[in-house]
């Protein structure tokens, strides 16, 4: 499985600092080496510009812009450079408004 992980870029979108560097360490551990991290959903809509990971992880509760307005970007707005990343949603948030917008 690390071998199938380390070619793989991820994008962390959380605004929690010591949650965010624990989800690093953990992927980290399991072998991944290409990671960024996003402090909102304003900078992970740049960072997803330039960098269009391979998988975002991203928190649900967030300001400006929380995490289901950026997964909604992600996958509707036509500046979205990879409508189709597979997205991780944290956050209880996600289970009741997201619906088909990841399984799409």
């Amino acid at each position: 499985m690390i071998r199938r992980l380390r070619p793989l870029k991820f994008l962390i979108v959380e605004d929690n600092g010591p949650f965010a560097d624990l989800l690093r360490r953990l992927l980290r551990g399991l072998g991944v080496r290409d990671l960024r991290w996003a402090r909102n959903g304003e900078d992970g809509k740049r960072m997803a510009l330039v960098y269009k990971p391979d998988i975002i992880i991203v928190d649900y509760r967030m300001t400006p812009t929380n995490g289901l307005e950026f997964t909604r970007w992600l996958r509707r707005d036509r500046a979205s450079p990879i409508p189709e990343a597979p997205v991780i949603g944290l956050g209880h948030g996600f289970l009741r408004q997201s619906g088909a917008l990841f399984l799409s």
